[in-house]
């Protein structure tokens, strides 16, 4: 699913207008971005975590260039960890009906 039929499927499922909708998707994505630029984790609930991952410093051997070895510094990169009753939805959902494990997500969320 990309972020059109996302988008579309929430206006259906929601009654609202494609618009409405796609300016909420936009004002989420922003404050998102926002709040890790800030260096804060973003939590949403039962979907999981935004948050920064550092990268330590690694040396590897370049096999196809001239110099022998390439160094790659330390970085921080924003990465998504997903919750676990997500993950366990998911999971029960592919091993049973995945509409019963969605609704049973849905009904502990409300």
């Amino acid at each position: 699913m990309n972020k059109h039929e996302f988008i579309d499927e929430l206006a259906k499922t929601e009654k609202l207008s494609r618009f409405e909708v796609e300016e909420i998707f936009h004002t989420v994505a922003n404050i998102v971005a926002e709040k890790l630029c800030q260096g804060e984790t973003v939590e949403v609930p039962y979907l999981g975590k935004f948050k920064f991952t550092t990268r330590k410093r690694a040396e590897y051997k370049n096999l196809f260039g001239t110099t022998k070895e390439i160094t790659k510094d330390e970085c921080v990169y924003p990465s998504f960890q997903i919750a676990h009753r997500l993950k366990d939805v998911v999971r029960s959902g592919r091993k049973l009906n995945c509409e019963q494990s969605v609704n049973k997500l849905v009904e502990d969320i409300i």
